[in-house]
């Protein structure tokens, strides 16, 4: 449930590494568009693009898919991929406001139905995309490639599913 106050899209990035800092949060607001790229010869289009964007005062937010940056080196989606193409995507806002932590707080309760206390959200229901055994596999095969040399760093991720209740922004 969305109250009045609350946008319809918005993004809040927080820097935890300068919380002292009196704007240690950004908070973009009134979406104009998005801007995607699925292939890597599609990147130096989208730059051009983000420019102009950004010549017209327009704030970029970036989301990638986790696989992109295999797909940008490789030009094609890695094995592992659960979509058929990685994308890196720009979300363009046309409100930039800095906040500190508290002012950030503030406004997400305040998108919260404006209650003093965050209203209840939570999650429910939670599986790993993996079984134990296939975890326990991937850690063993892990551990060969780093005695063998064949890496020296691995960082090895799953996929959680869950049931999400209440709202979104008292669950953040």
């Amino acid at each position: 449930m969305r109250t009045a106050t609350t946008p319809q899209s918005f993004a809040l990035l927080e820097n935890s590494q300068s919380l002292a800092d009196s704007s240690a949060c950004r908070l973009y607001t009134d979406l104009s568009h998005l801007r995607a790229c699925h292939l890597p010869e599609q990147l130096e289009q989208l730059c051009r693009d983000l420019n102009r964007d950004q010549a017209q005062g327009l704030h970029a937010v970036v989301v990638a898919d986790y696989e992109w940056a295999s797909h940008l080196q490789r030009g094609q989606p890695s094995r592992h991929a659960t979509t058929p193409k990685p994308a890196l995507r720009f979300l363009l806002f046309r409100q930039m406001t800095l906040l500190s932590s508290e002012q950030a707080a503030s406004w997400l309760q305040a998108c919260d139905s404006n209650d003093s206390e965050p209203g209840i959200a939570g999650i429910c229901d939670l599986k790993a995309s993996v079984s134990p055994q296939a975890l326990h596999q991937a850690i063993e095969r892990i551990h060969q490639s780093l005695t063998a040399g064949d890496a020296y760093q691995v960082n090895y991720t799953y996929r959680l599913f869950f049931s999400a209740f209440g709202n979104p922004i008292a669950l953040y």
